[in-house]
């Protein structure tokens, strides 16, 4: 081989190995162009770091089926406590809580980042520090049947269930969140808890009861325990208001699961309860004038009455919002002055007002407060400069409470 072939054979050696052969500049910018793409990462926050969102975890740490309440009439209400963590690898959490109809808002805040005990007022004189949600609404149901040949046994449930989001937020505007679901025993309907009141508080759809109570199903019908009453969940006082197999408690009938040691006495509110076969029941109720709290701030000397909490209604004194005479302004000639006065009684209680009416610091009369002052009636003139006063009383039956006015006596206006 010469020389020159030589040459061009190492060349075309070169320019293959490097790439180059068979491109053209455009060609090499492109692909240029797509490495350094491929290779760019954008940044997310302030010093070209990309943004780690939040890492999230909570859950449910403590339910019971006693943790429902109920101060409106088929309004029930659902406490579970919540346990949470948020932390941000990167920054800080700038806010964090609980989303109830998972629409990604927060419902319920909290106040730390990580923590068992929600910092809210809401219900505090229920279940204090735990996360409430309504029995109305935002629950679904899932149809159960049960079968057994061998112990001869049919049931059907609906297993009340829901799903609510824990959620937090860092500085970056960055957020993950957490799915928690709610399910228990307690939430199993049979078709003997299908009345009326049940669906309704519940919103227990049409076609979810025809399935359980066997209209549109292979689901047996209720069965007559000889009670007409309603079921789990509905509304009660004593446990005679609810079906065998379920106490009253906190104002709504449960399933009775508790056990217990036979013997054994409690006290649930003002009811005493005995352990007999393993279950809690009704024995009596504490003495009356037992002290306890009936939960209203306008009642004192709370005490059970019949098992029942029962405070007395707090009387409140009369207020006397203004207080002035009628004319304003009393000169020397001013034969007759007059009061204008009004008080407001929070209890609607009758009140009786007096007043004493006062020239120069001597008391003249006192009289109702309906009745005008003449000084010429106690041969008296006003002077100018002196003083004219007046001291009301308002008394409930309880409560006397004073207020005073007082105005200098003027020269009549030329006018």
């Amino acid at each position: 081989m010469s020389h020159k072939s030589l040459l061009a054979f190492a060349i075309a050696l070169i320019l293959t190995t490097s790439g180059c052969l068979g491109f053209g500049d455009e060609e090499l910018d492109q692909q240029e162009n797509n490495e350094e793409e491929q290779e760019t990462v954008e940044p997310v926050s302030t010093d070209n770091a990309t943004n780690q969102p939040p890492l999230v975890t909570a859950g449910i740490w403590l339910d019971d089926d006693d943790f429902i309440s109920s101060d409106v009439v088929d309004i029930y209400i659902k406490y579970v406590y919540v346990s949470w963590s948020a932390v941000d690898t990167d920054g800080d959490i700038t806010s964090a809580g609980f989303d109830m109809d998972l629409d990604m808002e927060i419902d319920q805040s909290v106040d730390s980042d990580s923590g068992t005990i929600l910092d809210s007022t809401l219900d505090s004189d229920h279940f204090p520090g735990a996360l409430s949600m309504s029995l109305n609404e935002g629950w679904d149901f899932e149809r159960q049947h049960l079968t057994s040949a061998e112990e001869n046994d049919d049931r059907c449930y609906l297993v009340m269930h829901r799903t609510f989001a824990f959620i937090a937020e860092d500085d970056d505007g960055a957020s993950s969140a957490q799915l928690i679901h709610l399910v228990a025993d307690y939430y199993r309907w049979s078709a003997n808890d299908m009345d009326n009141e049940t669906i309704a508080i519940l919103g227990i759809s049409s076609d979810d009861v025809d399935w359980v109570t066997g209209v549109n199903s292979d689901c047996p019908e209720p069965e007559d325990d000889g009670y007409t009453g309603g079921g789990v969940g509905q509304a009660c006082t004593t446990d005679s208001d609810c079906p065998p197999g379920t106490l009253c408690m906190g104002g709504i009938c449960v399933e009775n699961t508790n056990i217990c040691v036979d013997g054994e006495s409690m006290q649930d509110g003002g009811i005493i309860r005995t352990c007999t076969n393993g279950q809690w029941e009704q024995t009596g109720t504490v003495p009356d004038g037992t002290a306890c709290d009936d939960g209203n701030p306008d009642t004192v000397s709370d005490a059970y009455v019949n098992g029942e909490c029962i405070g007395t209604p707090i009387n409140h004194p009369p207020v006397i919002n203004s207080l002035f005479f009628v004319p304003e302004i009393v000169t020397n000639e001013t034969t007759t002055v007059c009061l204008e006065i009004d008080v407001y009684d929070e209890d609607d209680d009758e009140i009786t007002i007096e007043v004493t009416w006062i020239i120069n610091s001597e008391h003249v009369i006192t009289q109702p407060a309906d009745q005008c002052f003449s000084p010429s009636d106690h041969q008296l003139e006003f002077e100018v400069g002196g003083e004219l006063e007046v001291e009301a009383a308002a008394h409930d039956g309880t409560h006397l409470v004073f207020e005073m006015y007082a105005v200098v006596i003027e020269e009549p206006s030329e006018e």
